[in-house]
């Protein structure tokens, strides 16, 4: 008889080892699974606690900023950093800290793990910010790094964020000129970049260069006049009418020969102009050959021609100026100059009209208003400006002739922040440099070879209004922007919106937010 047990055991062995072999594969597989899992749970761990020291250095430097401490925490103090410099010392943007990491004061934990960091303060002509290089500002660079787990599973994480200050707009509009009242426009001036924004009346009189403003024309509230031969290239928006017309009303009034390149529309903000249309309180009145390549839509009609589209549409809401803060640590202490009275200011420049550049803090009398009114005011005639300049004050300005003919730094800005309030019964005019205004500009600022302007420019007056007439050097050019409670400009003068003033300190509903956020290879 054949005997088949041999061949059976050797079956049993087989099997035996192939039921081995998949429970080992099964056992490995269900490690690394458990391992994979590990490791990425610490990674998340890390990421959690490298997120978590980042809030923790953004709250801290939003109380300096704001002169408080946070919970008795004065330490470290970001404002101490000299530009271009880090804390602590001898830590890179993007490298290696081991100072930071063995250092109390500059580590902590969180339930997801530890974290240690590094500041570096960046400036324009330092070190820039990253990514910032379309509007240069300065700000800070923050490193963390995190670890999570053990020596086995660990893993660390290394992120880095830029902080700057924010925008003073909720989108980031352009406004070369915005105005909390109204805005008036006259004798060949023109608007060559940016938007213009009022939340009353807009006038674009006699202004007869093309393109007038190229960019959009926006009135919240009121009404808006273009001249005859005004060239807008973008969209023009009124939100009001004008009572004075010759039998009603009108909304937008275009000179003969005006264009829009864009479309134009009268709306309203309350509700109860829509009830009966045509509402002829809300016309579009068009002169001979005038022009609106984008349609128009009223609340009215469109006169003498009839076309466009009669439609109830919501208005652009009024909007706020944008909140000014004032803080010292915000600037470099090398050349801060203040708190000083206006004559202390004036007898510092007389000494230096050919080398103004710096922050200068200099206090009139209190507010609401200032008795002495221009008498006793900032006078910038005969200045040359070489550096980047900050003047924060509440009394007027007056820049005179003023230049920036020795300015050498590509990113340099000119700054003024006039919180000046005129006596009441007062105007502020274009025809007298001593009139209540709260800013009257000048300046003989000249361009590049190529165009460009040598110095940005934000003009805040957030009590007053900004005069900005007869340039010094012929033909006017103010690269920048202007805020203020009331807009007059005369006489051959160029705004031209400019990116170096978007994110200027102390604008914004904090002093500093996350500009750009990046996670770099983390290091031991």
């Amino acid at each position: 008889m054949f005997r088949d047990e041999g061949n059976a055991l050797i079956v049993v062995i087989i099997v035996s080892m192939i039921i081995g072999i998949l429970g080992a594969v099964a056992l490995d597989t269900g490690r690394e699974a458990q391992f994979s899992a590990t490791s990425d749970g610490d990674r998340q761990q890390a990421l959690g606690a490298a997120e978590a020291g980042l809030h923790l250095i953004m709250s801290r430097v939003s109380a300096e900023a704001g002169n408080a401490t946070q919970q008795g925490v004065t330490l470290p103090n970001f404002w101490s950093i000299a530009p271009g410099g880090t804390l602590p010392a001898g830590c890179a943007p993007g490298g290696t800290c081991a100072a930071a990491k063995n250092s109390s004061d500059y580590t902590g934990s969180t339930p997801q793990g530890t974290y240690w960091y590094w500041v570096t303060r960046c400036t324009p002509s330092t070190i820039p910010c990253p990514g910032t290089q379309a509007e240069p500002t300065a700000g800070f660079i923050v490193d963390v790094q995190a670890s999570s787990g053990g020596t086995v599973f660990g893993r660390g994480r290394h992120i880095q964020v830029t902080l700057t200050p924010p925008s003073r707009f909720a989108h980031d509009e352009a406004y070369a000129l915005f105005s909390y009242t109204s805005i008036n426009v006259s004798n060949n001036d023109q608007v060559l970049k940016g938007d213009v924004f009022a939340n009353t009346n807009v006038m674009v009189n006699n202004s007869n260069q093309n393109p007038t403003v190229q960019g959009s024309l926006t009135s919240a509230t009121g009404w808006i006049e273009l001249d005859s031969s005004v060239h807008v290239t973008g969209n023009v928006w009124s939100g009001g009418f004008n009572p004075t017309g010759s039998t009603t009303g009108w909304s937008l009034n275009l000179g003969n020969a005006a264009r829009i390149d864009g479309s134009a529309k009268a709306s309203t903000s309350n509700n109860n102009d829509c009830a009966a249309l045509p509402n002829h309180n809300y016309d579009v009145i068009l002169g001979s050959g005038a022009t609106v390549g984008g349609g128009i839509t009223t609340l009215g009609s469109v006169t003498p021609s009839g076309s466009g589209t009669t439609s109830c549409t919501q208005a652009q809401p009024a909007l706020p100026l944008p909140l000014y803060t004032f803080n010292p640590d915000f600037y470099d202490p090398a050349t801060y100059h203040g708190p000083w009275t206006v004559a202390d200011f004036q007898t510092w420049l007389s000494s230096n009209l050919s080398n103004l550049h710096g922050t200068f803090n200099v206090t009139s009398e209190p507010l609401p208003f200032n008795s002495n009114g221009q008498t006793n005011r900032i006078d910038l005639s005969g200045a040359k400006l070489t550096g980047s300049t900050t003047i924060v004050t509440n009394a007027p300005v007056y820049t005179g002739s003023l230049d920036d003919s020795q300015m050498t730094d590509p990113n340099g800005t000119f700054v003024i922040v006039s919180h000046y309030q005129a006596p009441p019964s007062t105007a502020c005019s274009t025809t007298s440099n001593t009139s209540e205004c709260a800013i009257h500009i000048t300046n003989g600022f000249s361009l590049n070879t190529d165009g460009t302007c040598r110095t940005a420019t934000l003009l805040y007056a957030d009590n007053g209004p900004v005069a900005l007439k007869n340039s010094s050097n012929g033909g006017g050019n103010l690269c920048g922007s202007i805020i203020s409670n009331g807009i007059v400009v005369k006489n051959n003068e160029n705004v031209t919106y400019d990116s170096r003033i978007d994110r200027v300190v102390g604008f914004g509903p904090s002093a500093y937010a996350i500009t750009r956020w990046e996670e770099l290879a983390a290091t031991k």
